[in-house]
């Protein structure tokens, strides 16, 4: 027994003194490297509640499909037709769509037109096909980004054109509905409808040039995932960087190091 727990106790302090070069080195040479802690369940099966991950800083427009992504969490507020960004909380979702993607989601399964590699987590994405997804169904407080005025679903949502910086998108009494929230936040101005026309501010508009690159995110483990299905579209600044690796992971009820897990590439 004491053989076992000296061979435990010297693989802990070299995995410690490996961690702590990990960071000086980061910080002192590199300084594009963070590191956080998973707070939720919305990324299982890939990243559990407890993970230490690894971040490369956001710096480069290098963000693909698949990505796993941290960033600041935006926040829906009530009535639920605007959005509320702030910067004291951070989440981790998959990337789905980039700028300038068509994304939609058919009988439960995305899809990003022209796009031909599997998107975020099959598996759960069935489960949503069957009608199962507890955050849509099981708490009235929620809705599905636009649900109330394009009668879009976690089953069927979208076409969804996802905006990208300097690109251009008309504006009428049937799309401004869908990039208000956005709009209102880049120019600090509120947009209404009168007479069947589009106002920002005082001024008539009937196209708009956006500031910034978006994303659509989504969870791994999606019946849980409080995401860019509910609350719209990422603003890229919001963006911390891409999850690299996995460093440290412990199983919850046994408290037990998961080193199968140690250094788990995303």
């Amino acid at each position: 027994m004491k053989p076992n727990v000296k061979w435990r106790y010297s693989v802990w302090i070299r995995l410690l003194y490996i961690i702590i070069f990990v960071i000086v080195l980061g910080e002192l040479f590199f300084n594009n490297y963070s590191f956080f802690r998973i707070p939720t369940t919305s990324m299982e099966p890939t990243l559990f509640p407890g993970d230490r991950v690894l971040v490369t800083n956001f710096t480069t427009g290098d963000i693909v499909h698949n990505d796993v992504i941290v960033f600041n969490m935006p926040f829906l507020k009530a009535p639920f037709d605007s959005i509320v960004f702030c910067s004291d909380q951070y989440l981790v979702k998959r990337c789905i769509a980039l700028p300038n993607d068509t994304f939609e989601i058919k009988g439960g399964f995305f899809r990003v037109h022209g796009y031909k590699g599997l998107l975020g987590n099959m598996k759960q994405q069935k489960l949503v096909s069957k009608g199962i997804d507890t955050v849509m169904y099981n708490n009235n407080q929620i809705s599905v980004f636009q649900a109330e005025n394009k009668f879009w679903s976690v089953r069927e949502f979208g076409p969804l054109w996802v905006p990208a910086k300097n690109m251009t998108v008309v504006i009428d009494s049937a799309s401004w509905i869908v990039y208000k929230a956005l709009i209102e936040w880049e120019q600090k101005k509120k947009m209404h409808l009168k007479l069947n026309k589009v106002y920002l501010g005082d001024s008539l508009i009937n196209a708009y040039c956006f500031m910034e690159d978006y994303y659509f995110v989504a969870g791994d483990n999606l019946p849980v995932s409080v995401d860019s299905r509910y609350w719209g579209v990422l603003p890229r600044s919001f963006i911390v960087g891409k999850v690299a690796f996995v460093w440290f992971t412990r199983r919850k009820e046994t408290k037990n190091i998961e080193w199968k897990r140690m250094f788990l590439k995303m």
